[in-house]
């Protein structure tokens, strides 16, 4: 009998939204205004399965945060980190 329903009761993608959701919080109190600018990309293949990953910041860059950042997708952020946009991610 498996018990890992019982014992991981949120989906993957579940805590991932939960983290992105956080993170945007976290942004509104950095910057000191409760609803600033934000603009969140996955940078991930999209669906809920798979490595999810999303860089969320302020419109203007001034905080960028990313949200579970894996081996595999660190080439592809130091690249989006030298041209200061995410152009080719997905909305979240």
């Amino acid at each position: 009998m498996s018990t890992e329903a019982q014992d991981y009761p949120e989906s993957n993608f579940s805590e991932f939204q939960r983290v992105v959701d956080l993170s945007k919080g976290l942004i509104a109190r950095l910057v000191g205004n409760d609803e600033p600018e934000i603009k969140t990309q996955r940078i991930d293949e999209g669906g809920i399965d798979g490595d999810l990953c999303a860089v969320i910041s302020t419109v203007d860059l001034a905080v960028v945060c990313v949200v579970w950042p894996t081996a595999g997708k660190l080439k592809q952020l130091k690249s989006l980190s030298e041209v200061g946009c995410c152009e080719s991610a997905t909305q979240c």
